[in-house]
């Protein structure tokens, strides 16, 4: 199998909908190797769905992407920006794991 960057991945809204119906109360991007663009063209719609039925969404890693596409939040894994630097973020968020 092609690494992921080399691999087109389907982007299905109805997955996210699916989650939302069957009782999800927040949702997570969590894409690896796509172009910025797409990652915050995909986040955007997530967040869009996500306000339109009163749930929470977030963006993996991205604080940055997750401010700019509407998000409620990133979410930072320990190896990942230090959370000092994400508090910079209007879409900052602490909680804990």
């Amino acid at each position: 199998m092609p690494p992921q960057a080399d691999r087109k991945v389907i982007f299905d809204t109805n997955v996210y909908i699916d989650a939302i119906r069957g009782g999800a109360d927040a949702l997570q991007l969590r894409e690896k190797g796509l172009p910025d663009r797409e990652l915050l063209e995909r986040a955007r719609r997530l967040a869009d769905l996500c306000r339109a039925n009163q749930k929470l969404f977030f963006v993996n890693d991205r604080p940055d992407l997750a401010t700019l596409s509407g998000a409620n939040g990133a979410h930072l894994g320990q190896k990942d920006l230090p959370v000092a630097a994400a508090r910079a973020f209007p879409c900052w968020r602490s909680a804990p794991t």
